[in-house]
């Protein structure tokens, strides 16, 4: 019965040995002789495959940091070249931006997938150095409730701190941000034990540490300023263990490591149209970190799963406008979308607004 149990918590396909014994689970939970397939327990089967059900879900909570972190890091981005412009009689600017984005990873076979909708809240202040290098600090509020494709869901709270500078050497430019963000889940894994939905619940906490940099060289021709990008974010996610309650079907999870660095090449341009400066730019981006890790859940013993496996190539495309909107004041509107990376669908904007005094 133990290992019954074992194999209903944790959401794998289970070889029994005879159809004896796929009986017996199949009556424990319920669905009686008609669920037995060529000795597959076809409960946790999805088109033929094994399905690593609790390992897959609780593995998504290491992976939706990287993508929230590149959000944190496009607002700092985006913010960068208003304060560089536009300088106040006392050399600071102050800004806040708001982002808004839709994130969908499908359900590959064998794992789950999820759907969410991340929003978050960065505010900054900086100043020029006399050499003409920026110097800033930024902090960061973002939540995400994600729904688990075969039900449950988890709540992902994070705040962040970042340290940006910038320069430019005539045509080249170069921007770092450093972030530190701490991490905080409400998790609600959902197990179906014959007829009944049985809640694990949970929470646990997480560290969230990235540096990024960026690059390039900028032809100015006329009011179109455009040139090449390139650049490389270093990320490290650590997620603490839990033990969920609730249930015979709660188990434990092992701390999770995920390391990501990730690469972007790409061309961007800007216009100078007075009041207005429409901007856009194409990259090309790559994961050079694998993705073979390994989550562990415990009941007795324990077992080691795959955790979902992204697409590591995609392509994005960010396109706004700067406006002036007062003497040293300047807002900002603009968009973002991905394409290409498999399994995960993904786009927002951002509005954000930066004063000069």
């Amino acid at each position: 019965m133990d290992h019954v149990l074992r194999f209903l918590a944790l959401g794998t396909a289970v070889a029994v040995s005879s159809p004896a014994a796929a009986q017996s689970i199949n009556q424990f939970v319920g669905f009686g002789d008609s669920t037995i397939d060529s000795g597959w327990y076809r409960n946790n089967i999805v088109n033929g495959q094994p399905v690593a059900g609790a390992p897959s879900e609780i593995s998504l909570l290491a992976e939706n940091p990287v993508k929230s972190r590149a959000a944190t890091i496009d607002l700092i981005m985006n913010q960068i070249p208003i304060s560089q412009r536009t300088r106040g009689p006392l050399g600071f600017n102050v800004w806040a931006s708001g982002d808004v984005s839709r994130l969908q990873i499908d359900r590959p076979v064998g794992f789950v997938g999820e759907s969410a909708t991340p929003t978050q809240v960065t505010a900054g202040i900086d100043t020029m150095s006399s050499g003409g290098i920026l110097l800033g600090m930024a902090v960061s509020a973002g939540t995400k409730k994600a729904k688990f494709s075969q039900g449950g869901s988890f709540t992902q709270d994070e705040f962040s701190v970042s340290g940006y500078t910038a320069a430019t050497l005539g045509p080249l430019w170069l921007n770092m941000i450093g972030t530190f963000g701490a991490l905080h889940y409400d998790v609600n894994r959902v197990v179906p034990l014959g007829p009944v939905l049985e809640q694990n619940n949970t929470t646990t906490n997480g560290t969230n540490m990235s540096f990024s940099v960026r690059t390039g060289h900028n032809t100015v021709a006329g009011p179109v300023t455009f040139g090449p990008v390139i650049g490389l974010t270093l990320q490290s996610v650590h997620i603490d263990g839990f033990t969920e309650s609730g249930n015979v079907t709660s188990l434990a999870f092992s701390d999770q490591y995920r390391h990501s660095a990730l690469g972007v090449l790409g061309y961007q341009a800007s216009f100078d149209f007075g009041k207005f400066q429409p901007f856009a730019k194409v990259l090309w981006n790559h994961e050079f970190v694998s993705h073979d890790r390994l989550v562990t859940a415990s009941l007795t013993p324990s077992d080691s799963l795959p955790a979902v496996d992204l697409g590591k190539d995609w392509a994005s495309a960010t396109a706004g406008v700067s406006v002036g909107l007062g003497k040293g004041v300047t807002g900002l509107v603009s968009f973002t979308g991905q394409l290409g990376q498999d399994k995960v669908t993904n786009y927002g904007g951002q509005v954000g607004l930066n004063v000069a005094f």
